[in-house]
Order: C-alpha cells, then structure tokens, then sequence
C-alpha cells in the first residue's frame, strides 16, 4: 500500500512540475496581449507608450515601481494629448477601455501567480509524503487516531486542501479570463472603428 501512494505521490510531483512549465508561459500571457493592444492604439494616434503611460498604467503596477506616476505626469500626458486634439470622447473611451483592460491583466497575473505558487506548493507536498510514506511504511498512526487511520490517509487531508484551494483558483480564472478576452476584442473593435 505505501509503495502505491509513494509512487501515485512522486508520479503527481512530476506531472505538477510539467503543468508548471505551461503555466509559466500562461502568466505572461496577458502583459502581452495588454501591451499588443496598447501598441495597435499608440500607433494608430502616433504616440510613443511613454507619453501614454501614465495616463493607462496605475501607479501600483508592480512591474513599474521606480516609474510611478504621479499626478504630474498624468495632468503631463493629458495635456499633450489634449493640445494636439487627440482628446476627443472616442479616444476617451479608448483611453478608459484600455485603464480597464490593464486593471484585469493585473488581477489575471495575480490569480496566476497564486495558482503557480500553490502549484508548487502541492509538488513539494507530493513529493515529501512519498517519502515520508516510504519511510513508515504501511503502520498506522496507532493510539492517538485509532488503528483505521493510516499515515497515507493523515498524508491525503493537505494535499486535498491545496488541490481543492488550485481548483477553486482555476474556476474563478475561468471567468475573470472570459471578461479579459471579451475586454481585449471590444478595445480593438473601438481602436479599429476610431
């Protein structure tokens, strides 16, 4: 019996590693698509990202800690815009569409993060309690539990929270992902129509 769990632990250790490979590539995907975005826009007003930059990005973007912008530099960046006439109610809406967009890349990155975390987390936990299941081998825990209750079973309660916990985080990805992807097209459909 402990052989079995050792080896379904290691086994779920291994494929967790791989799954995190993938994810990896899953975290930077919306910085991506933001800032595809964001470019198509520049382009099309002929503007450089700094000059827009503090207008779009939040000032608590972890990614641009030494470049927070103050007030300044928002009141800077509208101004500029506003003198070249490029501050009409259609690139206002662009320009909010765009401040929405990059408020749910940041969420996204974050519940990314999280389930990455988590997900090593559980592989670490998987592969210690193969060993530690090894090691005891198939004893019970004895008095304190009662004779039913086996180390492997003691071993399973944490590694249900943690996959329950990444079920939990991939559901609630699901649908922030959804209204991400819906916000991406209706930004492009406004830059494409202005």
């Amino acid at each position: 019996m402990s052989n079995d769990f050792a080896t379904f632990c290691f086994q779920a250790s291994l494929a967790l590693l791989i799954a995190l490979l993938a994810w990896g590539d899953q975290i930077r995907q919306p910085r991506k698509v933001v800032t595809e975005v964001v470019q198509r826009y520049l382009d099309k007003i002929r503007r450089t990202r700094a000059e827009l930059a503090p207008i779009i990005e939040n000032s608590y973007d972890k990614e641009s800690k030494s470049l927070r912008y103050d007030l300044t530099d928002v009141t800077r960046a509208s101004v500029k815009l506003m003198t070249a006439g490029q501050l009409d109610a259609a690139n206002i809406e662009i320009i909010k569409k765009l401040q929405d967009l990059h408020d749910k890349r940041m969420n996204l990155e974050g519940e990314y993060g999280t389930r990455y975390f988590l997900s090593i987390l559980l592989s670490i936990a998987f592969g210690t309690f193969g060993v530690l299941s090894i090691l005891n081998g198939s004893t019970t825990a004895g008095n304190a539990f009662g004779d039913q209750v086996t180390f492997q079973m003691l071993y399973a309660a944490p590694l249900l929270a943690l996959g329950g916990w990444i079920l939990v985080n991939l559901i609630l990805t699901f649908f922030d992902e959804s209204e991400f992807v819906r916000d991406t097209e209706s930004a492009e459909a406004l830059i494409g129509a202005n």
